[in-house]
């Protein structure tokens, strides 16, 4: 009997390898093309790989250069890795801004240094869950200015962020697969996590801040 039970462990493990590796070998495998969706919406695109290994668009979007990324975050603990969606298009603005849906501490977007010291006051219009830092002399201003958007309207939305640089917006994609997480903790992360609809929910944010930016100084008290 004891035999048996160490013939049915061993075939137990050997089968739950092969389908772990299994499972990574097919991840690896679509990983490569996580981010073609994008094709139809970002011009002259090309991909690369970003430093965090996942693949990495750029190209431009209307007339103005971006860059789209995957970060996986293993950084929240007692909670499984997460993969953001994260895109840079270069729209630079007076100040920075940082408006993020129930800030967690060990999330890496976190902007610690700002959010110290420049905690402005939430909109009303916002959930109070929302987070909003800013500095620069035109902060407040565009603040106002965004606080027309309604945000609810981006069910993914993690962080929208307003530098002198760009815009970048931060949207949650998926999470880790819990098995392969769980035994191996290894980040798999399925090759369908970037959808259509995570795609058009992510440039309509980023054109809506973009037109709420554009308003004139006039509007702003």
């Amino acid at each position: 009997m004891t035999l048996l039970k160490i013939a049915v462990a061993a075939a137990a493990g050997l089968f739950l390898g092969w389908r772990f590796l299994a499972m990574y070998i097919q991840e690896r495998g679509g990983r490569d093309h996580m981010l073609d969706g994008f094709f139809d919406y970002i011009a002259a695109a090309r991909l690369s790989k970003s430093p965090w290994r996942m693949p990495r668009m750029e190209g431009l979007l209307d007339g103005s250069p971006v860059r789209v990324d995957l970060v996986p975050d293993t950084l929240v603990q007692r909670a499984l890795p997460t993969l953001w969606l994260q895109i840079l298009w270069e729209r630079p603005q007076a100040g920075h801004l940082y408006v993020t849906i129930d800030p967690i501490g060990t999330e890496y977007m976190v902007e610690d240094e700002i959010c110290a010291h420049s905690v402005l006051r939430t909109p009303p219009t916002w959930s109070p869950k929302t987070r909003v830092c800013g500095d620069g002399a035109d902060s407040e201003g565009l603040l106002y200015r965004l606080a027309s958007m309604d945000l609810t309207d981006y069910p993914d939305l993690k962080q929208l962020a307003v530098t002198e640089r760009h815009l970048k917006v931060t949207l949650r994609s998926t999470r880790a697969e819990y098995s392969s997480y769980r035994f191996l903790r290894s980040a798999n992360f399925a090759a369908d996590a970037v959808t259509p609809q995570l795609i058009r929910e992510s440039l309509d944010l980023l054109r809506a801040a973009d037109r709420a930016l554009e308003e004139t100084e006039e509007a702003t008290p």
